[in-house]
């Protein structure tokens, strides 16, 4: 499991962990404010661990649950990462995005990603 957070920049809290191994407390302790999101960078963050971490041919697909709560900044920027990441050739897998928007988020954007 890799939790990455997002907002004005993107960080990684747990990286290829069990959920034994996560920290709940750190993950909790993330709070957005600004009501908008930099979905690329947290994208961008995801294709990367996937690259360090890519598995082997006989894994799990892999899956990325993509969440927001905000508007997304760089729409068109997301939604062609998003693209990059579902195409992604590794070991594992071609990854899974599912993309779940909760509160004041632009419907649109979050069905292209």
């Amino acid at each position: 499991m890799t939790i990455i957070a997002f907002g004005s920049t993107a960080m990684v809290l747990a990286e290829c962990k069990s959920e034994r191994e996560v920290d709940a407390n750190q993950v909790a302790r993330f709070v957005g404010s600004r009501g908008t999101a930099a979905a690329d960078l947290g994208l961008r963050a995801a294709i990367n661990v996937l690259r360090r971490h890519p598995g082997k041919p006989t894994d799990f697909r892999p899956y990325v649950m993509f969440f927001s709560s905000g508007r997304i900044e760089r729409a068109k920027a997301t939604i062609a990462i998003a693209g990059e990441l579902k195409s992604l050739d590794i070991a594992a897998g071609n990854p899974t995005l599912i993309a779940l928007g909760l509160g004041d988020v632009d419907e649109d954007v979050m069905k292209q990603v």
